[in-house]
């Protein structure tokens, strides 16, 4: 909900609008513009929020030799290792590609949610200095968050 404050006779007054109600309340071509924008944006989300499980995959796979030293790190054994690395690789792939249909969204940016958070808490433990980490990978994930919160709301309207 977005809020907005117009001046009344030398006081101010809060006027609660959605984002929605504020374009109805615009001359046609603004609404029309301002929708477009809120569209592209929402489709752009999808675009970013899809290569970014796809690569990731994909590079997890790519770079099977640095994949399997994380894993080991973490504990697992080669073999069970090299299968968490193929399974999470294509999960991730999977989640990215899942985004383009409509109708599995939703289920897709919940699975997202928490792939996303198991994957935090085990790099917590067992890879704590990538918390640290020049580039901030895990700090990142925050931002693929909101993100696919911007979608779960968008998909809701």
């Amino acid at each position: 909900m977005l809020s907005k404050h117009t001046e009344a006779k030398g006081g101010s007054v809060a006027i609660d609008e959605t984002a929605s109600q504020s374009l109805n309340r615009m001359p046609p071509s603004q609404a029309l513009i301002g929708q477009l924008q809120m569209t592209t944006l929402f489709y752009l989300n999808i675009v970013v929020l899809s290569v970014i499980w796809v690569m990731s995959g994909v590079s997890s796979l790519l770079s099977f030799e640095q994949s399997q030293v994380l894993v080991q790190a973490v504990g697992l054994p080669n073999q069970l290792g090299d299968a968490a690395i193929v399974v999470a690789s294509m999960g991730d792939i999977v989640l990215g590609l899942l985004m383009w249909f409509s109708g599995l969204r939703r289920w897709v940016l919940y699975t997202q949610f928490v792939v996303i958070a198991v994957y935090s808490i085990i790099i917590a433990i067992f890879l704590p200095e990538f918390w640290l980490h020049p580039f901030t990978p895990i700090i990142k994930n925050l931002a693929m968050i909101v993100l696919g919160l911007y979608l779960v709301v968008g998909e809701s309207k």
